[in-house]
């Protein structure tokens, strides 16, 4: 027998096909803004979360897209671009993810961001290594992941991704791109600390009861 449960749904219908490059599949996460794959996102499963009180930034990542150049971003350019991007975070979210709890490591969240999806291609025709100064960076396709998780269990609460809308840059434009980039992110963790903190003030649900069976013959 075939049986179909619209009703069944949490109203966040739009959220069950979504996925990105970095944070997966987001079935499992009831949308609080934005559309598509784009918005903040908060875990609709599990226990209630413990309160946002200290927000430790985790280091920086960066995904390099399947139509770069990969032989012409060697090891330490990369580690360059990722610094630059690193220091544009702390910059703008060091001051949110500091605590005045004494007892914050209790309440701590790592917050962990990483910018998907980058395109790196040479803008040279010289044959062999280049500089930073020869690449090219587009931001088509890319995106701001994060994702906030409980320090204590590791449960993942809440996540957001935002649009990288840029297009092309050189290596001297990515400090101006990556600070407005920082800014946003910072925008969207307040957002996704907030969500969290909502649902940790929500009161437990109560427990069901399990109906006990009575042996009829023991009346």
């Amino acid at each position: 027998m075939l049986i179909t449960c619209a009703a069944c749904s949490s109203g966040n219908d739009d959220v069950l096909g979504v996925s990105t490059n970095w944070l997966g599949p987001l079935h499992r996460y009831e949308r609080q803004s934005g559309a598509d794959s784009f918005g903040v996102f908060v875990r609709k499963e599990g226990t209630r979360p413990a309160r946002v009180k200290q927000l430790i930034l985790a280091p920086a990542e960066i995904t390099v897209s399947a139509a770069s150049d990969f032989n012409s971003l060697d090891p330490a350019a990369y580690e360059k671009v990722r610094a630059a991007f690193s220091d544009a975070l702390k910059k703008h979210i060091a001051a949110s993810a500091r605590s005045s709890s004494a007892d914050a490591d209790a309440d701590a969240y790592i917050l962990r961001i990483a910018l998907t999806n980058l395109t790196v291609k040479r803008n040279t025709t010289k044959i062999g290594p280049v500089s930073l100064d020869e690449l090219e960076f587009a931001f088509n396709g890319a995106a701001i992941e994060a994702s906030l998780s409980e320090r204590s269990t590791n449960a993942r609460r809440a996540v957001f991704a935002h649009k990288a809308d840029a297009g092309k840059a050189l290596w001297k434009d990515l400090g101006t791109l990556f600070d407005r980039f920082a800014r946003q992110a910072a925008e969207k963790t307040a957002e996704a600390r907030a969500a969290i903190d909502r649902k940790a003030s929500l009161p437990e649900k109560p427990a069901e009861k399990t109906a006990e069976k009575t042996d009829a013959s023991q009346k």
